[in-house]
């Protein structure tokens, strides 16, 4: 197990756990994303002496759930602008308490949110460094981790 999944596997269940009261499980079949099933990916940059790319994958309904609990309202009541808000400042977490366990100075880009069924992000001039599996009320996700793969910007 590399680093990068190490951290990824420690500081994921505990943002989950912290802000959302929500226990999240490492689930290594989670990786592939269901076919015809409606997702949020939210991705922020982390820059400086380490470059690459913290990627978010859930399924919407989970993804409402966390905005549901984020925002304090009925799952029903969360609307598509809470859902990329909240995807927004998990990506940020996510990749924020990720960044605190690299060596050096990074900083940390602007969220981006996407939502549909049947998509693919990419992230060009980067490589998959690590791909971790997780489980939380009933749903599985995924987190990713791109980092560049040469000194051109991604």
């Amino acid at each position: 197990m590399s680093t990068t999944e190490e951290n990824i596997l420690q500081v994921t269940p505990n943002i989950f756990s912290t802000i959302l009261d929500l226990e999240v499980q490492p689930n290594p079949g989670a990786l592939e994303l269901e076919a015809g099933t409606k997702y949020v990916t939210a991705s922020v940059q982390i820059s400086g002496s380490w470059n690459g790319i913290v990627t978010l994958s859930i399924p919407e309904t989970l993804a409402r759930k966390t905005a549901a609990l984020m925002f304090e309202v009925a799952p029903d009541e969360a609307t598509d602008e809470d859902i990329e808000d909240a995807m927004g400042e998990l990506a940020n977490m996510t990749g924020g308490s990720f960044k605190s366990l690299l060596e050096g100075t990074c900083e940390l880009g602007l969220p981006v949110v996407t939502i549909g069924v049947d998509y693919s992000v990419r992230f060009p001039g980067s490589i998959i460094d690590c791909e971790t599996g997780f489980h939380c009320e009933g749903a599985p996700f995924k987190v990713t981790v791109h980092v560049r793969e040469s000194d051109e910007e991604i």
